[in-house]
């Protein structure tokens, strides 16, 4: 069975490919014509990395300490 905390980070992870793809395609945001500085999807990009390790050790440590509350009953 497949965690359904896997199954939000898939959903979230193919929504956010899918617009990001519209963004770049429709707009200037993925241009490097201002190369040292980095493209406001860059950062974007960098936020929704910190976003899934975020979820990703919180459900970690949820998991955890759900396995030592079962252990002491």
């Amino acid at each position: 069975m497949i965690d359904p905390v896997l199954i939000f980070l898939l959903g979230f992870l193919i929504l956010y490919y899918a617009i990001r793809k519209l963004a770049c395609a429709t707009s200037s945001l993925c241009s490097s014509a201002h190369w040292p500085e980095t493209s406001t999807i860059a950062s974007l990009d960098t936020l929704v990395v910190f976003f899934l390790a975020a979820v990703l050790l919180i459900s970690a440590l949820w998991y955890l300490s759900s396995k030592e509350f079962e252990k002491h009953e």
